[in-house]
């Protein structure tokens, strides 16, 4: 049985696919256990060199992303880690925190401490990444289809005055990808393999 199976609880079973915002988001989840499925908790401090994240920065650096993304679209939530109490996507400053190699010294503990924990393990930053994806789930499958693609105005000078919620998702699931892949590639430096990406859905006709 693999690391993901014994220690983090096993994903919401997917109950329709009507909604097809909800379904992305779900398959990203998936996608995400299954690049990772290969580490052990003892790899959560492992990092390939000196100025990069570790495992487990890495995935909470998902974590605090995803919050920003979510906290932008629709307001500020209760969520893990400071980002989730911004009210708008309107600068770039996130990045200083979330990038800070040694994410535990600088998220306040007493107010944060989930985050804090998920520094330096996997198994609770995966907890968290799973937490982060049902809050998404929660705010995309409770709206319209009409009111996500309704047009998003934040008043930000990083996002086009055009975009919609279904944009701002997109960039939160190419971020999500993009630190799938750092994972996958330290998984090959670990001598490790991931189960295959590819999703297979019975069919629905």
């Amino acid at each position: 049985m693999s690391f993901a199976e014994i220690l983090v609880p096993p994903l919401p079973p997917i109950k329709s696919f009507s909604n097809p915002f909800v379904q992305k988001i779900r398959d990203h989840q998936v996608c995400f256990h299954r690049a990772i499925d290969s580490f052990k908790e003892e790899d959560s401090d492992f990092k390939p060199t000196e100025d990069t994240l570790t495992v487990a920065s890495q995935v909470l650096h998902v974590v605090i992303a995803n919050e920003y993304f979510l906290s932008g679209m629709f307001g500020p939530y209760e969520g893990y880690a400071p980002l989730c109490e911004r009210e708008a996507v309107k600068d770039m400053t996130w990045i200083t925190m979330a990038d800070e190699r040694a994410l535990g010294a600088v998220i306040d503990v007493q107010r944060w401490p989930l985050a804090a924990a998920a520094s330096t393990s996997l198994r609770k930053a995966l907890v968290l990444f799973d937490g982060v994806m049902d809050a998404a789930v929660e705010m995309f499958g409770s709206r319209t289809v009409e009111e996500i693609e309704k047009s998003f105005s934040p008043e930000s000078p990083v996002v086009p005055a055009d975009y919609t919620h279904v944009d701002i998702l997109d960039c939160m699931i190419d971020y999500i990808a993009h630190h799938r892949g750092a994972l996958v590639a330290y998984a090959h430096l670990l001598g490790r393999s991931q189960k295959s990406l590819i999703l297979s859905y019975p069919k629905l006709w």
